[in-house]
């Protein structure tokens, strides 16, 4: 797993509007390890996963983002997308029954997918077993 870095309150908003550098007086926390040059993920100071970029701490440019693509993104069903997100916010939260930011259509857009197709991919795998929910609380 990757290193990740959380930025502090208020200093994600230059690499919401598109900035590219994340500098050494915008970082709250690293946690886990990592060599200089290696990928690490970028997190808003909540816990909003913001992209991924090289770190050098031998830098005032500490992270250079170098995509805001989660893995998530990726996958090509919309139960594939799921899945990769809970996986990710049950990992991030470090719980198997956890809370999401996000309502149903919020989630739609975030997973760039139509809400009606999201509602009724949750309701199958609901049924299917790999998931239990009730609004946005979450259980693998």
């Amino acid at each position: 797993m990757s290193a990740i870095v959380t930025l502090k309150k208020g200093e994600g908003r230059t690499i919401k509007a598109g900035g590219m550098w994340v500098f050494d007086n915008e970082i709250d926390t690293v946690t886990g390890t990592f060599e200089n040059g290696e990928v690490v993920l970028v997190h808003d100071f909540d816990g909003y996963p913001m992209g991924r970029g090289f770190i050098n701490v031998n830098s005032k440019i500490r992270v250079r983002m170098l995509t805001r693509k989660i893995d998530h993104m990726v996958q090509r069903s919309i139960r594939e997308k799921v899945m990769a997100y809970l996986s990710f916010e049950s990992e991030r939260q470090k719980k198997q029954a956890f809370t999401i930011p996000y309502n149903r259509q919020q989630l739609a857009d975030y997973l760039a997918v139509d809400r009606s197709a999201l509602s009724a991919e949750l309701s199958r795998m609901k049924k299917d077993g790999l998931i239990r929910f009730e609004k946005n609380c979450f259980q693998l």
